[in-house]
């Protein structure tokens, strides 16, 4: 009976079909694909780009969220979050606290940025502010707001002690972040220069891990929230901000455009592993010619009659050393070569190796 309240409990809906709050409506519920837990969604005018709390790998899906692929990344994101200005996504780790990650289209790591910050919290939320070009960054129960350009922080509001911020968007000329204080989620509302506008404790729907603007209307009042149910049943919840804040929203100078993008070769780190395989393979033959030269050098003085037939025998064994000490030089200089190029190297920034190459990480031996 008790399984059967649980299955029954899991597929209940999460809210309410136009549940109104004095800041949002929620008109409908999205289901997405698999039973994942997601962390973070970000959309670059074609896909949708979702982030897995334990896995390293993205989820892309189309305007109709469908799943394309799985894209295998660097290292755990959480939260992410497309720059149209700059054409590249920023996304948050929990491994590297302070850092933000800039990756390309394909998701590659291409560059970090460094924020420092007094209470060194993991970031929790990251949005781009169109109207400046700047990042909003939700980093634990602070909110500050990044200039990529500039290397500046600015603290726009920071909570109680006990709070966390989970999620944040801006919404020219307003703010709206999640914050969980103890474990009742609150919506808030703000200026741009964080003053306290309007704040609703949300029980129905639960925690906002992410607030994107709805693609279809951006410039209107559309908005997707992503939560799950129990931690593992995940809904994009769709709603529509009430009549009185949407009214004064500005248009983003920012436009997203689905432009035809070349197609991502393979990442530098598929490519190491490539070559790092290459050189497994050689030296295995490199061992197979080794013992089939010691299995020809043990027959010949088995069956040899004569010392110059064992000279004969002895110089092509030596031939072949020395070929195979050649070939083995070449692959130590190429390991070498490879081993400066794709291993992990301290990050002074925020004080982890890439933990996408961290063995001890994972509790590799």
């Amino acid at each position: 009976r008790s399984g059967l309240r649980m299955h029954i409990l899991r597929v209940l809906p999460i809210i309410t079909a136009r549940e109104r709050s004095p800041m949002f409506t929620i008109c409908s519920e999205i289901p997405l694909p698999g039973f994942c837990w997601y962390r973070g969604i970000a959309f670059d005018g074609c896909q949708y780009y979702l982030t897995f709390r334990c896995a390293c790998k993205i989820a892309v899906l189309d305007c109709d969220f469908r799943l394309i692929e799985l894209v295998k990344t660097r290292r755990i994101y959480t939260a992410i979050c497309y720059d149209p200005k700059r054409d590249c996504f920023w996304a948050a780790s929990d491994a590297c606290r302070s850092t933000l990650f800039k990756l390309d289209h394909c998701l590659r790591e291409i560059d970090r940025l460094a924020v420092c910050l007094e209470n060194h919290s993991l970031f929790t939320g990251v949005s781009f502010c169109c109207d400046t070009g700047r990042l909003l960054v939700a980093a634990g129960n602070s909110l500050v707001e990044v200039d990529p350009e500039r290397d500046t922080v600015c603290l726009l509001r920071e909570e109680g002690k006990h709070a966390l911020i989970l999620s944040a968007i801006c919404l020219p000329p307003y703010i709206m972040f999640c914050v969980l204080r103890g474990c009742k989620p609150y919506i808030v509302l703000l200026t741009h220069t964080g003053a306290l506008l309007a704040e609703e404790q949300i029980p129905s729907v639960g925690a906002v891990d992410a607030i994107l603007q709805d693609p279809c209307r951006p410039n209107s009042c559309g908005l997707f929230l992503l939560t799950d149910k129990h931690g593992c049943y995940p809904y994009l919840l769709k709603a529509t901000l009430e009549e009185q804040i949407c009214s004064k929203l500005r248009p983003c100078s920012q436009e997203l455009r689905c432009m035809h993008r070349t197609p991502c070769r393979p990442c530098r780190q598929s490519a190491c592993d490539d070559v790092l395989e290459s050189i497994a393979l050689q030296e295995a033959a490199i061992a197979h010619i080794l013992n089939a030269e010691g299995e020809k050098l043990q027959k010949s003085t088995e069956i040899s009659t004569s010392i110059s037939e064992l000279l004969e025998v002895n110089a092509s064994v030596q031939e072949t050393l020395w070929y195979a000490t050649f070939l083995e030089r070449v692959l130590s200089d190429k390991l070498n070569t490879l081993q400066g190029m794709c291993c992990c190297v301290p990050a002074p920034w925020c004080g982890f190796w890439d933990c996408g190459d961290s063995p001890w990480q994972w509790g590799i031996e």
